[in-house]
């Protein structure tokens, strides 16, 4: 055999099947193979099984690509819905006419709607995040709107609450809300959703609306009142003159003559007066028309003591005024007459020989004229029904038509004033009250 020759030969031993006589730079020997042929089986085994393996993890790994792409489509198309749902709510609470509002736990704005925003004058990018109670509502309504919201924050519902926000311009607006807590799932409070409606100019209209209804009746109630003056309040000036003429009859002197004649001609010009003031009083349609000029209280009641001097002097009744100083107040002269009504009234219920106090008490931001009298006093039960009309709780031997305090507390009430009754604290009889506002100083 050559050099470098592979072969065997068929006959030979058989410890040689599996060897190979092999030539290696001129040296013969013999390799044994047999491991190796072993070791290759073992590789195909190990290569197939390999190959199997991967095959199904390729399957699984196909299968899971599968799932996973149809996963994601199905995320994908459940976000698009959500997408679209979100958009339609928007779309939805931006069409509607009231403000739609989402606070969270700390009173920031979550959301709000196309109308909140334009109300406020702000885009809504502008709004979202801004913690609403210090930047939308005024400062004095920030402890009334902080409690409702502490309220919401524990669960409550809280309707029909009132209060007003500031635009961009400061103006305020008027929004009436319903208020509902926002829950998470686990049923926890997460915020607030508001729905308000803006009531500015429904609230400005009913004020409107109030104050022609009250002006119509404040219209009716002056003409009731001028023509209770003209039942009433001309019948005191008349007895006075009547009480002058009496005496005049009776005296006949010359200078007491002059003196009484000149007291008749005051009285007269008194009547004109009132008959004058009643008729105005009568045509007017608002308070707001009646001229009001700077009186003094005390100047006002010596005057009315004057004028019922010869009645007191007939009855011998002491008049008393405690008052010392001066009074300013705003009013108009036919305050007088429910001076005049009051004085008369004590007079009227008070004994022969009895006395009545007039005093002018200060209270702070109002004066309070008071009218004593000393006779037989009025039950707690009658003490509100006097001051309506033809409501009269005479005394015996006393009559009255029942208008003199109902005309009393129409000309105060005309003044945004007060008047009221209750007992004598020093005895019998009442005291008789008008509170009237002071002329507050520039």
């Amino acid at each position: 055999m050559k050099s470098g020759e592979l072969g065997h030969n068929s006959g030979e031993n058989s410890d040689l099947n599996n060897s190979f006589t092999v030539s290696l730079n001129g040296r013969v020997g013999m390799l044994d193979i047999t491991d190796k042929i072993d070791l290759s089986d073992e590789l195909k085994a190990y290569h197939n099984l390999l190959e199997n393996l991967i095959l199904e993890r390729t399957e699984e790994l196909r299968y899971i690509n599968e799932q996973l792409q149809k996963e994601i489509s199905k995320r994908e198309r459940v976000e698009e819905l959500l997408r679209r749902e979100k958009e339609r709510f928007h779309n939805y609470i931006d069409v509607v006419g009231i403000v739609i509002l989402v606070l969270d736990i700390d009173g920031c704005v979550s959301l709000i709607n196309q109308k909140g925003a334009e109300l406020l004058g702000y885009d809504k990018g502008a709004i979202i995040g801004k913690d609403w109670f210090s930047n939308f509502i005024p400062e004095d309504e920030h402890d009334n709107i902080m409690n409702a919201f502490s309220n919401i924050l524990k669960g409550h519902f809280v309707p029909n609450l009132e209060n007003s926000i500031l635009t961009r311009f400061g103006e305020k607006k008027l929004i009436l809300w319903t208020n509902v807590p926002l829950l998470d799932e686990q049923g926890c409070v997460i915020g607030c959703i508001s729905a308000g409606e803006d009531i500015t100019d429904i609230r400005s209209s009913q004020e409107k609306l109030q104050k022609y209804a009250d002006d119509l009746k404040r219209s009716d109630d002056l003409k009731l009142l001028f023509i209770d003056i003209l039942r009433h309040d001309l019948l005191n000036p008349a007895n006075i003159i009547k009480g002058y003429s009496e005496y005049l009859l009776e005296t006949m002197d010359i200078e007491k003559e002059k003196d009484i004649v000149q007291r008749i001609h005051q009285q007269n010009e008194k009547l004109i007066k009132i008959i004058n003031s009643a008729s105005m009083f009568g045509k007017l349609e608002s308070t707001e028309m009646i001229c009001f000029e700077e009186l003094d209280l005390l100047e006002l009641l010596e005057k009315i003591s004057r004028e019922f001097l010869p009645l007191l002097e007939r009855r011998n009744i002491t008049l008393e005024c405690y008052a010392n100083g001066s009074y300013p107040t705003y009013a108009n002269p036919v305050i007088e007459e429910a001076f005049s009504n009051l004085v008369s009234n004590a007079i009227k219920f008070s004994p022969h020989g009895g006395r009545i106090v007039l005093d002018i008490i200060d209270g702070g931001q109002s004066w309070k004229v008071t009218f004593t009298d000393f006779g037989i006093g009025i039950l707690d039960e009658h003490k509100d029904a006097i001051f309506k009309r033809f409501k009269s709780f005479s005394g015996e031997g006393v009559k009255g038509s029942g208008l003199g305090l109902a005309i009393v507390k129409k000309i105060v009430e005309l003044h945004d004033g007060e008047v009221g009754v209750c007992d004598n604290p020093s005895g019998s009889g009442s005291v008789f009250w008008i509170r009237l506002n002071k002329i507050q100083p520039s």
